[in-house]
């Protein structure tokens, strides 16, 4: 479990239709164990959501620095300040560099028909 508050990234995933929250961990652990795609249960102030977690260096567009971006299915809104808690449930796949935005999204659309599966929704 991860708990961080939302700020703003490259708005990247807005362009690719999945928009993320992007994390300011609060208490980070030392170490990360483990990067990747996760299906997950994010906790905002009592409202639970089903979602999408990514946990690495975002490879294909070049990024350099560890980010935790979670995608909650079936909320719209304005989480920026806000407080989420991320539960991960299952990694669905290790972090990989695709050719370009298309092909991530595609594969972004996998990840959450896997993740769908996983948590049961």
């Amino acid at each position: 479990m991860l708990r961080g508050i939302v700020i703003h990234g490259y708005h990247r995933g807005r362009t690719i239709g999945f928009p993320t929250a992007n994390l300011q961990l609060i208490d980070p652990p030392e170490q990360i164990p483990l990067t990747g795609v996760f299906a997950a249960r994010i906790n905002k102030g009592g409202e639970l959501f089903n979602g999408v977690a990514n946990i690495g260096f975002r490879p294909t567009v070049d990024g350099s620095t560890l980010t935790v971006e979670v995608y909650l299915f079936n909320f719209s809104g304005d989480l920026y300040g806000k407080m989420l808690e991320v539960n991960f449930v299952a990694r669905i796949r290790s972090e990989k560099k695709f050719r370009n935005l298309t092909c991530l999204s595609k594969q972004i659309k996998k990840d959450i028909h896997q993740a769908i599966k996983l948590l049961g929704e």
